[in-house]
């Protein structure tokens, strides 16, 4: 995404190309000047958009596709090569066509440690699945709090996940 601070930049050329479309949402490139180091040229070259570039307690984050798995494992060779500390977070697979209803991006940092540790425990205790593998009390006897702070934890934990996933 081009912000209004990047389009006043006479240095930045604004044109903007549409380079892939899923849905109702499209991404677009846009030219910079480039041999910067830039780890987004790394991903570029393979001519693999780059979707989200963010900053999370001191990590630098890219969010990219990549046509199939070959390209990618190229990318991620490439990025090993020029930046020792990359790590993989995570893979996302498109499975067949979808309608833009289908295709939900959640960002997990959205949720505070506490909260992802709530939905982890619950999750793997079977608190989520039918008939439970164990009830609000155990989940909050597991995690060491009283059952209306699991159930806090809970709520604000599935309203930020049920938000990313219903917003239009």
């Amino acid at each position: 995404m081009l912000d209004d601070a990047a389009a006043a930049d006479p240095s930045v050329d604004t044109e903007l190309d549409e380079v892939f479309t899923y849905g109702s949402k499209s991404v677009y490139r846009f030219s910079r000047e480039r041999g910067r180091g830039c780890p987004c040229e790394c991903v570029e070259q393979f001519d693999c958009p780059v979707v989200d570039v963010h900053t999370r307690e001191g990590s630098l984050y890219l969010v990219f596709h990549a046509a199939d798995i070959e390209e990618l494992r190229s990318v991620i060779t490439t990025l090993r090569t020029e930046f020792s500390r990359v790590d993989v977070q995570r893979l996302l697979r498109s499975r067949g066509e979808r309608t833009d209803h289908d295709l939900v991006f959640v960002d997990r940092g959205r949720l505070t440690e506490r909260q992802r540790e709530v939905l982890e425990t619950a999750h793997r205790m079977g608190y989520f699945e039918r008939p439970k593998g164990a009830n609000a009390g155990e989940v909050a006897d597991a995690l060491d709090v009283s059952r209306s702070t699991f159930a806090e934890h809970l709520s604000a934990a599935q309203t930020k996940l049920l938000d990313a996933i219903l917003e239009d």
